[in-house]
């Protein structure tokens, strides 16, 4: 069960623009500033445990962040975490995914992942389904995790504004 505390942020006209939450996580806890239009999602998709976001009940954006059991244990390092990340970038390519020619890279204040863009040539309506993706693995410490924000028609500035949080979220040991 993810246990949060929230620090909310006022400007001063004195409305709430985003607030600063704490999340338990297997690598330990995350703290992430969730936007004021964010809704945390109630389950993840099967096998992910973490956190997770929406706007618009998963119609027009989603962030998943967190670890399953397929991934690898015990010390990852920047290579295996890129080949990780390849890997997945191959497997969307696979199924027809339009999907970035290079890995693009992130470096929080103490993790280090890399990502892709990935777009799908069939239209998505369904929440869940997104025609859009950045897809990949961060490592924190020497713990992989997979994050997805994924967005339809309408979600692009939502999805940018969730990689840029995650960008800055920082992870303190559990």
């Amino acid at each position: 069960m993810l246990k949060w505390i929230c620090t909310l942020t006022f400007f001063a006209s004195g409305f709430v623009a985003a607030g600063e939450n704490r999340y338990e996580t297997p690598v330990g806890i995350v703290i992430v500033d969730v936007d004021s239009n964010w809704s945390e999602m109630s389950s993840l998709p099967d096998g992910l445990e973490g956190i997770g976001f929406h706007v618009d009940n998963g119609k027009t954006m989603q962030f998943v962040l967190g670890t399953f059991k397929d991934l690898p244990a015990g010390g990852i390092d920047r290579s295996t975490l890129r080949a990780l990340t390849n890997n997945l970038r191959h497997k969307h390519a696979e199924k027809k995914f339009a999907v970035s020619e290079e890995l693009l890279t992130l470096s929080g204040s103490n993790f280090t992942g890399y990502y892709y863009l990935a777009t799908d040539p069939a239209s998505m309506t369904a929440p869940g389904r997104y025609k859009n993706q950045y897809t990949g693995f961060i490592s924190v410490g020497s713990s992989p995790m997979m994050f997805m924000i994924g967005w339809n028609s309408g979600g692009k500035t939502a999805a940018d504004r969730a990689l840029a949080t995650l960008n800055r979220m920082r992870i303190e040991d559990g």
